[in-house]
């Protein structure tokens, strides 16, 4: 997907630009054994845009299904919703992925919206928002928090925002 080259390339200047470093982009395809053992990795894209997001998606805690947002036995009833999260990459646990995606195009096309390379850069393990963050910044944030030390939900460590 077009927009997930753009959210890359984005990423990747920013990197360079604030954080001093430099990043590789590698095309989801491409990903392999030696790239799973030597890197983190950010995915952009969910797993109908992303193949890699595709082979994990069964083992991350937010998944989507018919076009919702499914965490921790919930379902977000909103179209176009965004999503990013920090998970151990459950290819090789030893490393992280990022994953930014959506339910739809338009939610992917969102889900670069919260950026995270610059110094002192502090997001929750897990986001989720709509178009009203463009309007609304963190006040339309419909789910965020952080996992246990085992990498579970706890309601504890979590905000959900109620319905209107």
């Amino acid at each position: 997907m077009e927009i997930n080259l753009h959210h890359a390339r984005v990423e990747a200047q920013n990197w360079w630009w604030r954080g001093n470093g430099s990043v590789e982009i590698i095309p989801d395809i491409e990903v392999n054994s030696e790239t799973l053992g030597r890197c983190n990795l950010i995915l952009l894209g969910g797993p109908e845009t992303n193949a890699v997001t595709a082979r994990i998606k069964k083992d991350l805690p937010i998944s989507i299904k018919n076009n919702r947002l499914v965490f921790n036995g919930m379902e977000i009833e909103k179209d176009d919703v965004a999503f990013q999260l920090i998970y151990p990459n459950p290819l090789n646990r030893e490393k992280y992925v990022v994953v930014k995606g959506g339910t739809s195009p338009k939610g992917e096309e969102l889900a670069g919206l919260f950026n995270v390379i610059y110094s002192g850069a502090g997001l929750p393990d897990f986001i989720v928002y709509d178009e009203a963050v463009k309007e609304k910044g963190w006040g339309a944030v419909l789910a965020a928090g952080f996992f246990d030390l085992n990498w579970k939900f706890d309601n504890s460590l979590a905000y959900l925002k109620k319905s209107n």
